[in-house]
């Protein structure tokens, strides 16, 4: 369901400056419904950290960072934009395949800018409507 409001806010304002006064509603939808928006998680589920380790890195930590890691995995849902836990992290797996996992793990799929304001998938319709 689309959010009237956002999305009048979106494109009344423009905030990103994209040239939606400058665009026809189907173009304003189109650009809205794109999926080129990086989206970045920042909560992801252990067992998701758990499968981003790589075991010969693992074998390698000390006692004390192997410790340290089964207290973030036990954590539920991890917050990899946490500074504690980024710390915690980048120190145990400071390069490699372990730190390039976690990293793709962050970075998730692109999401179009209308996922992203939260106003969902918008039709040329729906534009004319918010522009009047």
């Amino acid at each position: 369901m689309t959010d009237y409001a956002k999305l009048s806010i979106e494109v009344l304002t423009d905030p990103l400056v994209l040239g939606y006064s400058g665009m026809t509603d189907q173009q304003v939808s189109d650009s809205l419904n794109d999926p080129a928006r990086p989206y970045e998680r920042s909560i992801v589920p252990s067992h998701k950290v758990f499968d981003a380790i790589v075991p010969a890195e693992y074998v390698s930590l000390s006692a004390a960072n192997k410790e340290r890691l089964g207290t973030v995995l036990s954590m539920g849902d991890v917050d990899l934009s946490g500074a504690n836990t980024r710390s915690a992290l980048g120190g145990m797996f400071s390069a490699g395949p372990t730190r390039d996992n976690l990293i793709a793990l962050q970075n998730g799929p692109p999401i179009s800018r209308a996922q992203e304001i939260g106003a969902g998938k918008v039709g040329p319709g729906v534009i004319a409507e918010v522009r009047k």
